[in-house]
C-alpha cells in the first residue's frame, strides 16, 4: 500500500496526496479531524480509507453545487432574454 513503512501509514505521503484533491486546506483539516481518532496525526488503514471516501464525497458535492449554480444562471439569463424580447414586441 502506498505511504506505508513497517505497517505504519506515512502521514507526509498521505498529506501530499490529499492536497492533490484541490479541496481547501480547511476542508481537508476538518475531514482529517473527523476521521483521525486512534492516534493523533497518524492514520490507521480504516481512517485512511474513510478520509479518501469523504474527500470523494466532498469533491462530488462541490461539482454538484457548481452545476446547480451554472444551471440557475443559465435559466435566469434565458428568462432575462425572453423578457427583453417580449418588451420589444
Amino acid at each position: 500500500m502506498f505511504g506505508r513503512q513497517d505497517g505504519v501509514i506515512q502521514t507526509e505521503v498521505v498529506y501530499a496526496i490529499l492536497l492533490q484533491s484541490k479541496l481547501p486546506r480547511e476542508v481537508l483539516g476538518y475531514i482529517w479531524g473527523l476521521c483521525n481518532k486512534t492516534t493523533p496525526g497518524q492514520l490507521t488503514r480504516q481512517e485512511l480509507f474513510l478520509i479518501l471516501a469523504m474527500i470523494s464525497i466532498a469533491q462530488v458535492s462541490v461539482l454538484l453545487m457548481l452545476s446547480f449554480c451554472f444551471f440557475f444562471y443559465a435559466v435566469i439569463f434565458r428568462m432575462r432574454n425572453v423578457y427583453s424580447n417580449m418588451k420589444n414586441c
